[in-house]
């Protein structure tokens, strides 16, 4: 699977005083850009499957959640102390460098909006501050050691049952699971079910990679692109399942159903390797470890708003890292 780094982030990010200023003044933005992307895809519209999927799948045995929780890394460093570079190094060595250390050492991938936040740990960093967060998590607890300015420490701590609640596991629905993809199935009123996760065991490093509403299009006059107006979807969901499809439409065994009063969309019925074939590569949104930061990054946003005094330092420290 190719990954999107968050290098050309990183670039933009230092390149464009105006968004260094806006995180400058507060890092909230950062996360209220980041609610904005992902939720430009609330509206879409659902092929619709006939059973749960995989086709010849078992139902997930043991806890979904506490599997997934025991896919992230007990320990994980990111910062000053184990991305090392030269200032002098030109761009495209520099690129390199970050494909290195989020992809290798760190074994992050996703979609590209979502190293934003790593983006902004970076930028200090590459301007020459002393800066990381070292993360241990346990059964109960993830903590955190946030060191800064030669030897400084904030120490934070979260309870995992706060960041990954039973509820948020309970609502993606029916675990189906076969060789190494998990589906999960929402039964709809209709009698059909509809599919907004799968995850995918990556078997060349044991990562999960979790594919967001993989088998859904666009609403008619949706924007693609939250910030273009000519990106609004012309085709209707069934031309547009058409195209996503191709050739492997036979094996989806297609047919046509309401989706509302004014359009129609597919019922499917696949074979086991077309819903694997079928799984939309555009629709991969981040792996595992992309996320556990992401959850960290967003649970930190919020304790600093709340406790700006003891956060002050180390905001204090990084701003003259950020011009």
């Amino acid at each position: 699977m190719e990954n999107t780094y968050g290098f050309a982030v990183i670039k933009t990010f230092k390149n464009n005083m105006l968004y260094l200023s806006m995180i400058k003044r507060n890092i909230i933005f950062i996360s209220s850009l980041l609610f904005i992307l992902s939720s430009c895809d609330n509206d879409d519209i659902p092929m619709y499957f006939r059973s749960m999927q995989p086709s010849g799948g078992k139902l997930f045995k043991g806890s979904i959640k506490e599997f997934y929780l025991n896919s992230f890394p007990q320990n994980m460093y990111i910062g000053s102390k184990s991305f090392i570079f030269d200032s002098t190094d030109s761009e495209k060595q520099l690129e390199a460098q970050f494909e290195k250390y989020f992809y290798s050492n760190l074994g992050l991938k996703g979609k590209e909006f979502h190293f934003i936040p790593l983006a902004v740990l970076m930028l200090p960093i590459m301007e020459g501050a002393d800066f990381g967060v070292q993360i241990n998590r346990s059964h109960r607890y993830i903590d955190l050691e946030i060191h800064f300015d030669n030897h400084k420490i904030i120490n934070e701590k979260f309870e995992v049952d706060s960041l990954f609640p039973n509820s948020s596991f309970n609502e993606k629905g029916i675990a189906i699971s076969k060789e190494n993809i998990i589906c999960f199935n929402k039964k709809n009123n209709n009698g059909y079910y509809h599919i907004e996760e799968v995850w995918e065991t990556d078997r060349s490093d044991g990562a999960i990679n979790i594919y967001e509403k993989p088998f859904f299009v666009g609403m008619p006059g949706k924007k693609t692109n939250f910030f273009d107006d000519n990106s609004r979807m012309l085709s209707a969901p069934l031309e547009s399942f058409d195209k996503l499809l191709g050739n492997m439409k036979e094996g989806f065994n297609l047919g046509i159903v309401d989706f509302n009063d004014s359009l129609k969309t597919y019922s499917a019925d696949p074979d086991y390797m077309s819903f694997r074939n079928g799984l939309r590569q555009e629709s991969f949104d981040a792996n595992n470890k992309l996320s556990f930061l992401m959850k960290i990054y967003g649970a930190c946003v919020e304790k600093m708003d709340e406790d700006s005094l003891r956060y002050g330092a180390l905001l204090d420290y990084l701003n003259p890292y950020i011009k």
